[in-house]
């Protein structure tokens, strides 16, 4: 699903799947941000059932939360994202995490994600963004109940603004794996003619 969630952690306790059922959990291209979750012990991603596949996060930016336990929590496993940015968050520890082609605030090699404004809740990439063409195409999701309503099923999901993606942009470097166009990290794909690097 294609979701902002504000206010409140996230709880999975249900042995739910993605579409394709890769993993017990799927949450595709969202953002979740500005939560406080100041209970001790609290978690912003907790995942009760140890005897499910993996939960996996895929395009998802998680940003300026302030969480008083661990991040994520998961039952005798790890989750595991791909392709995703989780920044600027204040907690106990990231908890029981695995990330892959992601930026990640405190794990090596990860640098500021420079998003448009995030204080004013914009988490779009800016033109210099690293987290643009970044991300490992394997990683991209077919767009099983089509967001964009283009009838292409095929393709990836759109991102958080029903733009497409991957989206090459000629001038940032690509770092990710793939062939390009390759995927951006996060919930938003920067777009060649992006005109949203201002915030009213």
């Amino acid at each position: 699903d294609q979701e902002v969630f504000p206010g409140g952690g996230l709880e999975f306790r249900d042995d739910e799947s993605t579409p394709d059922g890769s993993a017990g959990i799927g949450l595709i291209t969202a953002v979740i941000a500005d939560n406080h979750l100041p209970a001790t012990g609290s978690n912003l991603f907790h995942y009760g059932n140890a005897t499910a596949q993996r939960p996996e996060l895929r395009n998802v930016t998680i940003a300026d939360n302030q969480i008083a336990g661990a991040a994520f929590h998961v039952a005798g496993n790890n989750a595991i994202i791909y392709n995703s940015i989780v920044w600027a968050n204040a907690h106990g520890s990231i908890g029981a995490l695995i990330a892959s082609h992601s930026i990640v605030q405190g794990m090596p090699g990860a640098s500021d994600p420079q998003f448009v404004a995030a204080a004013q809740g914009n988490y779009r990439l800016a033109a210099t963004s690293p987290a643009i063409d970044a991300g490992n195409n394997s990683y991209g999701f077919p767009d099983f109940f089509d967001f964009d309503g283009d009838g292409n099923t095929a393709e990836n999901v759109p991102d958080l603004d029903l733009n497409p993606r991957p989206a090459d942009i000629p001038t940032a470097p690509d770092t990710g794996t793939g062939t390009a166009p390759l995927l951006d990290l996060g919930a938003y794909e920067r777009q060649n003619d992006a005109c949203y690097d201002f915030t009213f």
